[in-house]
């Protein structure tokens, strides 16, 4: 079991779901003896570097509690380093929890967390020094879509 987490929360999550299920998270975490360090940034550049500082300090594990934006922040700061990423999915669509099997449900989650063993996955850069991905990334025309640009303007 990680005897240290960083849990890093986004409280915007699915209207505030993600602030209800991290102070859970915390909880828990600490009733089974994981020491807790909450992160909670005012924004993606404060989380991204709240991210980075525990990972820098050698954090046991990088917990995110929120949805695949705040994924996708911690992705940056653990990728290349030992540090494993954990999530307990609250936001609205958790598609890289989905994806990867993650149980659905926060205290599923975490209990899932508690024993885990770390797996690889595969991330994607796109350029050089760039952001990396993994599961879902996108280049503008989803929302385009979204908002119907594309049937309008778009010859098929």
């Amino acid at each position: 079991m990680i005897e240290q987490v960083a849990l890093l929360i986004n409280p915007g999550s699915d209207r505030g779901r993600g602030l209800r299920v991290g102070v859970e998270a915390a909880r828990e975490f600490r009733r089974l003896g994981t020491t807790v360090d909450v992160l909670i940034g005012s924004d993606v550049s404060e989380s991204a570097a709240l991210a980075g500082a525990a990972v820098d300090r050698g954090c046991g594990a990088l917990v995110v509690c929120g949805g695949d934006g705040i994924v996708h922040t911690a992705l940056q700061a653990v990728a290349g380093s030992p540090v494993p990423l954990g999530v307990v999915p609250a936001g609205s669509g958790n598609d890289f929890a989905r994806d990867l099997g993650i149980p659905r449900t926060p205290t599923e989650a975490l209990m899932a967390l508690v024993g885990a063993v770390p797996r690889c996955v595969d991330l994607v850069r796109v350029s050089p020094g760039g952001a990396r991905y993994c599961c879902v990334a996108s280049v503008g025309l989803d929302e385009l879509a979204l908002h119907g640009y594309a049937q309008r303007h778009v010859l098929a």
